[in-house]
């Protein structure tokens, strides 16, 4: 079993995650576990990809998981997005607060609250040095990007992307965009946590969070998937096809089953 969450969250290299992990050094999940740990801030967590008007599958149900492990431990968490987003978390989420990105009252009280809070954003869309949006196959989606850039700025502490255009990746080395292909962006990442699927990466973070605290906050697989299931119900979409099926990133819900429960033996490993 790989050494760390990351490595585990990171299986395989098709969009370059291994390299760019590698890249970057270090273990970016445990650094990113450790802030969440010690910060007296609030948690604010972004989320959400447009995906041919449809929120995708992958980035809610891992700031679900997030989210819920951070309010296990006290912590004070929002969790910012566009309706279409909220609408598919609220029901698994009842106790917690959320925040319409799409309004610009609440872009701007965000803004100006800045400085109190600890920004984490998981598969969320990054403006580029032209001032667009693109998806993973260059095409721009400007018109439907939610713009969290208008109300984070172009810096965040936490990150987790796994293709090299999502919010923060701006911080990953200048090769990984030359040989990959992509458009960097300009958001940059205290900590960049890069793995093959941005809920991987989530779940990564939350099982580092449950070696910090002694006991496993990852959530039960049964229910998480059929949290994800609802979601497709409700109108998400596999960030792949574009297609309402239960996928994630085209891979079937078996492998997000596997990966929580494959993160949950490795946190019993460190902990026994």
């Amino acid at each position: 079993m790989p050494k760390t969450a990351n490595q585990l969250a990171t299986p395989d290299n098709t969009r370059g995650m291994i390299d760019l992990l590698q890249g970057l050094g270090g273990n970016p999940a445990r650094d990113g576990a450790q802030l969440l740990w010690s910060s007296k801030s609030d948690c604010l967590i972004c989320t959400g990809f447009p995906v041919a008007g449809h929120p995708e599958t992958d980035g809610p149900p891992g700031a679900a998981a997030l989210a819920g492990a951070l309010l296990d431990l006290g912590k004070r968490v929002w969790i910012a997005s566009w309706p279409e987003v909220i609408t598919l978390l609220q029901p698994w989420l009842p106790v917690l607060d959320f925040i319409d990105i799409a309004s610009e009252a609440n872009r701007s009280s965000l803004a100006d609250r800045r400085r109190d809070y600890c920004a984490t954003m998981i598969e969320v869309c990054s403006v580029t040095a032209d001032g667009r949006y693109y998806n993973m196959r260059g095409t721009d989606i400007s018109n439907q990007a939610p713009r969290f850039e208008d109300a984070i700025g172009t810096s965040c502490e936490l990150a987790i992307g796994d293709g090299g255009n999502e919010f923060g990746m701006g911080a990953a080395p200048s090769a990984f965009f030359q040989k990959w292909g992509v458009i960097a962006p300009v958001t940059k990442a205290g900590i960049l946590i890069p793995a093959s699927v941005s809920n991987f990466g989530a779940y990564a973070v939350v099982a580092e969070l449950s070696v910090l605290c002694g006991r496993d906050l990852l959530p039960a697989s049964p229910g998480h998937i059929r949290m994800i299931e609802d979601m497709v119900d409700r109108g998400a979409v596999c960030g792949f096809t574009g297609k309402l099926i239960p996928q994630v990133d085209g891979r079937g819900l078996d492998e997000t089953a596997e990966m929580l429960e494959n993160l949950r033996e490795w946190v019993s490993m460190q902990t026994s």
